[in-house]
């Protein structure tokens, strides 16, 4: 079983510029059995949270580096975009995060990034495109940017 909570906030500044600032927390428990199962584990990390970590990699690893979840997870985001031409905009946003191994306990270790990023508002639907590089992270993730691309809303 398991409890989400999040939310958004947008602030309109002078210029046609916006703020967005959102966060969420997520817990799991096992119900019966010995252990959450890999698939119902919380994961960081990816094009919708901490973009300057490749998917599922901002959390606990085993020794070799694999992904192994985690019982808890944090994360918040703030990000100011700025209009250049018509359903044309540019980004800068920070993301900071952290997975922990027990429920209610997000203890772990902390993952952030910085980036910049361009929003295509086209017919299809909305177009992100982000380059962000880590400020914090583990042994495993590395220091080099990314790119991030994702379609479609956030929901």
């Amino acid at each position: 079983s398991g409890l989400n909570a999040g939310g958004q906030q947008f602030f309109t500044l002078p210029g046609d510029t916006i703020l967005s600032c959102e966060g969420a927390f997520a817990t799991v428990e096992k119900w019966g059995g010995s252990r959450v199962p890999i698939f119902e584990r919380l994961f960081l990390g990816g094009a919708n949270n901490l973009r300057g970590f490749n998917y599922r990699q901002a959390g606990p690893k085993d020794i070799n580096g694999e992904p192994l979840g985690g019982k808890s997870s944090v994360y918040g985001t703030a990000e100011v975009s700025i209009p250049i031409i018509e359903k044309v905009r540019v980004s800068a946003f920070y993301d900071i995060g952290a997975v922990g191994t027990s429920a209610f306990d997000v203890g772990g270790k902390v993952f952030s990034d910085v980036g910049l990023g361009v929003r295509l508002f086209l017919p299809i639907g909305p177009i992100r495109i982000d380059y962000a590089i880590p400020q914090s992270g583990d042994n495993f993730t590395g220091n080099s940017g990314r790119f991030q691309f994702n379609m479609g809303y956030k929901f």
